[in-house]
Formats: C-alpha cells, sequence, structure tokens
C-alpha cells in the first residue's frame, strides 16, 4: 500500500492493530526489559485503549513521506503474543511457506 499522508491510513493501522489485540494475536509494548531487551507487553486492555488512539500519535511527515510519532508518550511497539506467532505461522503454511521462513 503506498502512503500518501491521508489520516484514513493511520486510522486503517490502528483499527487492524485493535483486532490483532482483541483477538489476542498482539499487544502494546512501550519499555524494554533492563536484563533481556525484549518488551514489556501492556495489558490487553491498555494496549486497546492506546491502539484506539494510534491515529492521534503520528504525523504525516511531508519531506520523507512517512508517518513519524508525534505524541510525548513513549513509541508504541507492536508485540506478537504465543497465540500470535502459532497463527502467523498457520497463515504462513497455508500460503506455502517454508518453515524456517
Amino acid at each position: 500500500m503506498r502512503r500518501h499522508g491521508d489520516h484514513e491510513e493511520v486510522v486503517a493501522v490502528a483499527e487492524a492493530v485493535s483486532g490483532l489485540i482483541a483477538l489476542g494475536f498482539a499487544l502494546i509494548g512501550q519499555a524494554r526489559s533492563r536484563s533481556t531487551l525484549e518488551w514489556i507487553s501492556l495489558s490487553m486492555g491498555e494496549s486497546l485503549a492506546l491502539s484506539k488512539n494510534l491515529a492521534n500519535c503520528v504525523d504525516w511527515s511531508c519531506e520523507e513521506e512517512i508517518w513519524k510519532w508525534s505524541s510525548p508518550m513513549h513509541r508504541a511497539q507492536i508485540v506478537v503474543t504465543e497465540p500470535g506467532a502459532v497463527k502467523a505461522r498457520e497463515i504462513l503454511e497455508q500460503e506455502g511457506y517454508d518453515e524456517q521462513v
């Protein structure tokens, strides 16, 4: 999908992320563990609340033609849950991708 800076692009992504969270396939992380550097997931409720506000956290950069995080809060990172990883593998297998992908 080519991005053009239309606000509806971010709204569509935010809705997709909310759907993945609601299904238990993803959560949002905003901080990393100091010992493992893995993202620390927010709760499902916190992740859903933030995902519904994602469209208000970014601005379009005309110079770079990308969406940039503009919120004062830490940038949101999508964290795939174990059920999400299982589902992703199922989809890849259905599409004919090798297990090593």
